[in-house]
């Protein structure tokens, strides 16, 4: 996400300019050093007051949920030089506590997205879906819930930061890629992960560059005054998780990711991204993850939430373990677990 490039939503015109951190449907450039969760396997009753029972809440909602059985990579993000189109946006909902408000259907899209606009029974219950596994106090910076795609196999979700007010965010899914709902959860783990690390508690966000966020020499100078890391919308706090991430993995890789992040023409930036990459083999807990440290975060608490605690073998294990050091996010973590699980045995 850092130094990443606005995504632009004319047909809203709230979100003039907008930070994307997005994750795709589709798998990228290499096979995660962390083998999938795999589906089609037999497993025991739910048994969620007692262990970890993800694995087997997950499965238990491809079959209500009627997902794909073919075996699974977790989903990656889209970075900004990934994305080939904006998504087209198709209703948009105010969030109120666990409830959505009614849908504000938006006007002149293509004729063949209307059947998405018009399924807001899906709609619904992605959004009690996502309410049901992430508890309220956690999502409070989360104002409204946008439905948008950008066709099939692209990005599946988002988290979107309003640029005239940076304290709140917007989730936003692409209705067209939740037919598989261990992808879903996955992504919105993912997603949520944006949010526990980039809200205003843990960045100072800087109000100026948000005003002109492609103005190359606002930027430097906001970065420059920053003794952190910087985040893409301000200086991260001292104790905050992503500048204790950063301090802990980044700083050998920071100058030869950047000179990668830099490069503008996109084949060439895909080609480096790959390289670098692949020059880190025990570093990243997934090929997305090497995009940028704010994708890095995200993917390892995503596994952290969503996969058993790893044996402390390599760098990209011990980024997952890094979660385990803070108290409050081991319990959030049971706190999700349960989510699932009980959302699993209510369908």
């Amino acid at each position: 996400m850092n130094a990443s490039r606005p995504l632009q939503l004319g047909l809203f015109t709230i979100l003039t300019t907008i930070v994307l951190l997005a994750c795709d449907a589709t798998s990228p450039v290499a096979t995660p050093i962390v083998p999938p969760l795999e589906t089609g396997q037999s497993t025991p009753a739910l048994q969620c007051a007692i262990g970890n029972c993800t694995d087997a809440c997950i499965l238990k909602l491809n079959s209500v949920l009627e997902a794909s059985e073919a075996p699974l990579s977790p989903p990656k993000g889209a970075s900004s030089h990934a994305l080939k189109a904006n998504p087209v946006i198709l209703t948009i909902y105010d969030i109120g506590g666990d409830q959505i408000g009614p849908p504000n259907f938006v006007a002149g899209i293509p004729a063949d997205l209307t059947s998405y606009q018009q399924e807001t029974a899906v709609q619904q219950k992605v959004w009690e879906y996502f309410a049901a596994i992430i508890p309220g106090d956690r999502r409070k910076e989360l104002t409204h819930f946008i439905i948008s795609t950008d066709g099939k196999g692209g990005m599946l979700a988002s988290v979107v930061q309003f640029s005239d007010a940076p304290k709140n965010w917007a989730l936003n899914v692409d209705i067209v890629d939740t037919t598989k709902p261990r992808n879903l959860t996955f992504t919105l783990v993912h997603e949520f992960g944006h949010l526990l690390t980039l809200n205003d508690s843990q960045i100072s966000l800087d109000t100026a560059l948000l005003a002109q966020p492609d103005v190359p020499q606002a930027r430097a100078q906001a970065e420059a005054a920053c003794p952190q890391y910087f985040a893409s919308d301000g200086c991260s706090q001292p104790e905050s998780y992503i500048n204790q991430f950063f301090n802990r993995f980044w700083p050998k890789l920071f100058g030869e990711w950047r000179s990668v992040d830099e490069e503008k023409d996109e084949s060439t930036y895909v080609s480096l991204l790959t390289r670098f990459y692949r020059s880190h083999p025990t570093q990243f807990i997934s090929p997305y993850a090497a995009t940028s440290l704010e994708e890095d975060i995200a993917e390892s608490w995503a596994y952290f939430v969503l996969t058993p605690k790893p044996a402390d073998d390599s760098i990209a294990h011990d980024k997952v373990l890094f979660f385990y050091d803070f108290p409050e996010l081991v319990q959030l973590r049971q706190q999700i677990i349960n989510g699932i699980c009980n959302y699993a045995m209510d369908q």
